[in-house]
């Protein structure tokens, strides 16, 4: 079986949506149950990197990678079926949900700050070791009030740091290692913020990444105008959550070997064709698309 991560950096907003909601959001984006953080759900990262093949992978490719579908076709009857029919097998491409890795938020210096957490880290660790990947470091925090910055940081201040209204203490360790492997797969992928990033990087504690994440998420009102009256729509009015652009988020990826015996591709083999497929690509994801939102540059570590 072989395994990777899926690099994702935001170029614009990203509006995974979760549904209705009875809070003050109306419409909000998509959280883990645990930890409340921010997530985009498994099935629509594979929805949307399938539809992005159309065209250019084969329909028996399509099929093998990511299951049979009614959109897919061929000349062969008996192929056509399989293509077509789930029963012969699902796709040998698996992913986990989308976790976030970095969270723009922003700093009285350097506009904006990139911030995580040991928690994640800890988690982005334990999926990059069973992946073969090297790099993700442990991070502590001592003092919750306190955080972590690289050297020649472009958010420090008098050492300090002031995120949104908040100030915190910058702490006596370095995170300039992180900072230079996020750099690294950043660039890699052809991030123009890849500079930025390395150099406004921020860990907070557990407690402050999940405020931010909770809080400091972009929040629109959104309407529909009624042409003759110029005025709403009734029940045209609503308050929409999505993701800031500039968030960096990963996913697991696993390929196992094709469940159909329409193509001869080894494991190894399935995981090139993904890899050629959206490595370096930008993609769309998520809702609101006609309005620019979604668009996902995609890097794969291996």
């Amino acid at each position: 079986m072989e395994k990777a991560i899926l690099i994702m950096y935001a170029e614009t907003n990203i509006h995974a949506g979760a549904g209705s909601s009875i809070s003050h959001i109306d419409l909000p984006i998509q959280r883990e149950r645990a930890t409340n953080l921010p997530i985009i759900q498994a099935s629509s990262i594979k929805g949307v990197i399938r539809t992005f093949s159309k065209g250019k992978l084969d329909d028996k490719y399509i099929a093998c990678l990511f299951g049979p579908g009614d959109d897919l076709n061929s000349n062969d009857n008996e192929l056509k079926e399989k293509l077509r029919n789930p029963s012969f097998g699902g796709g040998c491409i698996s992913f986990t949900d989308a976790n976030v890795l970095l969270f723009p938020v922003r700093s009285f210096k350097g506009v904006v700050a990139w911030i995580t957490c040991p928690l994640v880290l800890k988690r982005l660790r334990k999926y990059c070791e069973m992946a073969g990947i090297e790099g993700v470091v442990d991070v502590n925090l001592d003092d919750e009030e306190e955080v972590l910055v690289p050297e020649n940081s472009g958010v420090k201040w008098d050492g300090r740091v002031l995120l949104e209204e908040y100030f915190f203490k910058v702490g006596n360790g370095d995170v300039s290692e992180l900072a230079n492997w996020l750099h690294g797969i950043l660039s890699n992928q052809g991030c123009e913020m890849a500079e930025y990033i390395k150099r406004n990087l921020v860990v907070v504690s557990d407690d402050w990444f999940k405020y931010f994440c909770e809080n400091c998420t972009e929040v629109i009102t959104r309407i529909r105008i009624n042409p003759d009256t110029g005025t709403v729509y009734p029940g045209a009015l609503w308050n929409e959550e999505s993701l800031p652009s500039e968030t960096v988020l990963w996913s697991f990826i696993l390929a196992d070997k094709p469940k159909l015996n329409i193509c001869e591709l080894n494991t190894t083999q399935a995981m090139d064709k993904l890899v050629e497929l959206v490595d370096k690509k930008v993609i769309q994801i998520g809702g609101d698309s006609t309005i620019g939102k979604g668009l996902v540059r995609l890097g794969i570590l291996r």
